[in-house]
């Protein structure tokens, strides 16, 4: 919902850029989607009206209230942990502009960065995992994958699949998407992209054949309907 658009204005009804086209087709094709409204907010009105009109829709706060439980913050504590020993053993390699050593900022804010991504990423891991065994869910369908290692993680070792929707400009030194395949690394089971040069590039990166599928742009679908 954070992400929510107008389309149109006749109805000043909000859409999922991403989803809103995909989601009624779902539907057609006979699959009953679960939605989860990830980053929706308790105080928010329109959140609050979004969730009173979709019977299907389950706030992302509801998340926590649910499916958290209190040893999860132990959980991610110790691998918020795990993270800054590994820090604390690499090598010190001197951060130097212009005369400026800036080493200690840099470690310094790299290890709050890591430590909120962890602690964010271990906290939502451990509620999905709580959600696939409740709701036995047949596949995955998201969006920001690269922001989803919690579901794509908790989804694998469930052995449900995943399914990711490319959601903006895609290029081949994208930050977001790994450049290797390394042993540790989890991606969804099928990418959907834009067009043939974005599975090109995604194929050039970690990417195996038969892992990106070009689907086109469900935006245009959704500016079509509209």
């Amino acid at each position: 919902p954070n992400r929510f658009q107008a389309i149109g204005v006749a109805d000043g009804a909000r859409y999922d850029p991403n989803l809103g086209a995909v989601i009624p087709a779902l539907s057609d094709a006979g699959l009953e989607p679960i939605l989860i409204g990830l980053g929706m907010s308790r105080p928010t009105d329109d959140d609050h009206g979004d969730a009173e009109a979709d019977e299907r829709l389950l706030p992302g706060y509801y998340l926590q209230s649910r499916w958290g439980r209190p040893d999860d913050r132990r959980r991610a504590t110790d691998a918020v942990s795990a993270v800054e020993r590994a820090l604390d053993g690499l090598p010190a390699i001197p951060f130097l502009i212009d005369g400026l050593d800036l080493t200690v900022a840099l470690t310094r804010a790299l290890r709050d960065m890591l430590g909120r991504a962890v602690k964010a990423d271990i906290l939502e891991r451990a509620r999905v995992e709580r959600v696939i065994q409740e709701l036995s869910p047949s596949a995955i369908l998201m969006t920001q994958e690269g922001h989803r290692t919690g579901w794509l993680k908790a989804a694998a070792d469930a052995d449900v699949p995943t399914f990711a929707l490319q959601h903006g400009v895609l290029y081949p030194t994208h930050p977001g998407y790994p450049d290797r395949r390394h042993p540790t690394l989890v991606l969804p089971t099928r990418t959907f992209v834009f067009g043939d040069y974005e599975r090109r590039a995604l194929e050039t990166l970690a990417f195996g054949p038969g892992e990106v599928v070009v689907s086109g742009s469900p935006r245009l679908d959704l500016d079509a309907a509209a």
